[in-house]
């Protein structure tokens, strides 16, 4: 999702991440297997995977600034979408998971986030 994660004019790119559910194994046609459990797999954090996101810096280069704005997200997210939900003027983020939680981090002038909201796990 593109989105202008700092108000600075870019357009800054969030890659949610799914998880392990192949093995590392072909079958017919190229295609992986799928693990067993790949359905149930989500419950295991070792197979998920981190959502990043990326700073725009200019000129076609981007940066992986997850880390230094505190988007520590993982998940078998599928999607994520972006709204100003406290009106301070900077995109805050919303992440759908499609097993587990869904997350809110509330964008705190485009240097940090703090994740405010974790959704009732399915079921």
């Amino acid at each position: 999702m593109f989105f202008d994660f700092n108000n600075d004019g870019l357009l800054d790119l969030f890659v949610t991440s799914v998880g392990n559910y192949t093995l590392n194994v072909k079958g017919r046609g190229g295609f992986y297997h799928g693990r067993r459990d790949a359905f149930s797999g989500w419950r295991d954090r070792s197979r998920s995977e981190q959502s990043i996101l990326y700073q725009n810096l200019g000129g076609g280069k981007f940066a992986d600034v997850s880390q230094k704005v505190g988007l520590q997200h993982r998940g078998w997210s599928g999607d994520a979408t972006f709204c100003d939900l406290n009106q301070d003027g900077y995109p805050d983020l919303y992440v759908l998971s499609m097993s587990g939680e869904d997350k809110y981090y509330e964008n705190d002038h485009g240097q940090h986030v703090a994740t405010l909201l974790r959704s009732a796990p399915p079921g």
